[in-house]
């Protein structure tokens, strides 16, 4: 019986921290890229640039500056990661200017995989993480 070999192999404890999910090659990859965009910017220890700004905007109108500002805090993320490749970034704001919906056309790099993660900030989702 053959084993099967993962490029990439990781924990996650997002859905319980008792017991530990284990995972693997791209969809490790999605939430070491997640984790780092739902980090407030500054927020972890010792890395005042890990994270992302999007919660900053929250609550504010989104206006070209601020679109240009999250296109850009999404690219520096992304080029973090060596196992991705930003193809694409689309925000929008509810009316009430209360979430934020961030979108990434990615490509992962090791299979040239197409991938779209959505991002949504909002206020009930960062008093839950």
């Amino acid at each position: 019986m053959a084993t099967a070999i993962y490029k990439f192999q990781g924990f996650s404890t997002k859905t319980n921290q008792f017991y530990p999910q284990r995972l693997y090659d791209i969809e490790l990859a999605k939430q070491d890229l997640l984790n780092e965009i739902y980090t407030r910017k500054g927020e972890r220890v010792m890395e005042p640039e890990f994270g992302s700004i999007v919660w900053e905007l929250l609550f504010d109108p989104i206006g070209e500056q601020a679109q240009q500002d999250i296109k850009a805090d999404m690219i520096k993320i992304v080029r973090r990661d060596p196992r991705w490749n930003l193809e694409e970034v689309q925000s929008n704001q509810t009316t009430d200017q209360s979430s934020i919906t961030v979108q990434l056309d990615l490509t992962y790099v090791p299979t040239t995989t197409p991938v779209q993660l959505l991002a949504k900030f909002e206020q009930r989702s960062e008093e839950a993480n």
